[in-house]
């Protein structure tokens, strides 16, 4: 272990980058950096976020110390969200996540460390990128909405509509389980994404393997690993796994903000890109069953049009909040 992996040179480093988000938004290179830095350990993750936890609190105490308040106080929100978002601007300089830490927690009581429920939720088109807080990362797809409560003797996670992708921290005194409608998906130390549909679910393992089954049959439990989806009915229960690490793949493209297709029907695809964008890419029925292959931007629907006119010869009508693929 060198240096700068001691956990309180990982401390340190991670009350810098929060003063430094307090300070005034990142620019470029910089948030290049902390993304960098925190995706490359989960200890890093682990570390930011208690860190940001620490100033908000800090700042909180010290607001009610300077209006000398004598009233409970409640905790707010940890920070669950987005590290892209800053941070309150009114934070006091400290030397270290330790010297934070020790402060909050002899003026508001170590209970208030404690995540509470959060809910967090992207828009049409919007792709977030999430740190929990144990150490695990969420993916948010368009249109989704997370229900988050980790405690001291679990984690819940309920998904009440859209998709998310989970890179799971092992903890196993701590069940990782995400809930869609009656289907439960229990995962320790694991990659996987559940995309809610109308009547059930599809589960896609990436790294190690969930427990899947639905609430009244549990007795139907089954293990799926990685490289493989299944389709879990509401009705029904799980349906057989099917081995696709090739399809998962490219399925899950969009964490990178990117669509990814392998013989996908033009309309199909064009489907794909309207999840994510206002303007609306609109198919000659002459077109819709032509195959596509190829990686593309979730967000350049007119380059993809581009692309499309000159594989199958066809050309691209531009109109206000529409782009039209037709045939010549």
């Amino acid at each position: 272990m060198t240096q700068r992996d001691t956990p309180q040179a990982i401390n340190d480093r991670a009350t810098e980058w929060v003063a430094r988000i307090d300070a005034g938004p990142l620019d470029a290179a910089a948030q290049a950096e902390l993304d960098a830095w925190v995706a490359s350990d989960d200890r890093h993750r682990g570390a930011f976020f208690r860190a940001t936890v620490a100033w908000r609190m800090l700042d909180r105490a010290s607001a009610l110390a300077s209006r000398e308040q004598t009233q409970p106080v409640v905790a707010v929100d940890p920070a669950f969200e987005d590290y892209h978002r800053p941070v309150a601007r009114r934070g006091l300089l400290w030397g270290g996540g330790a010297m934070a830490a020790s402060f909050v927690a002899a003026a508001l009581g170590w209970r208030m460390l404690a995540p509470r429920p959060l809910r967090i939720q992207t828009a049409a088109g919007e792709i977030r990128h999430v740190p929990l807080g144990d150490g695990s990362h969420a993916a948010l797809n368009s249109a989704t909405l997370l229900d988050v409560d980790m405690t001291t003797t679990s984690r819940k996670i309920q998904l009440e509509a859209g998709e998310a992708w989970f890179e799971v921290a092992k903890d196993a005194s701590r069940p990782f389980v995400v809930s869609t409608g009656e289907i439960r998906v229990r995962a320790v130390g694991t990659a996987f994404s559940v995309h809610r549909l109308a009547a059930g679910a599809d589960v896609q393992v990436t790294e190690g393997k969930v427990e899947i089954w639905v609430v009244g049959r549990e007795r139907q439990r089954v293990i799926v690993g990685a490289g493989a989806r299944m389709l879990v009915s509401t009705l029904d229960g799980p349906r057989p796994a099917v081995a696709d690490a090739a399809g998962i793949d490219r399925s899950l493209a969009w964490r990178d903000g990117a669509l990814e297709f392998q013989g996908e029907s033009l309309s199909a695809a064009a489907g794909q890109f309207n999840r994510y964008n206002r303007t609306k890419l609109v198919v000659d029925p002459l077109l819709a069953d032509e195959p596509v292959v190829g990686r593309f931007r979730i967000h350049e629907p007119g380059a993809f049009a581009h692309a499309a006119s000159t594989m199958f010869d066809a050309r691209v009508q531009t109109g206000p909040d529409t782009i039209r693929i037709a045939r010549h």
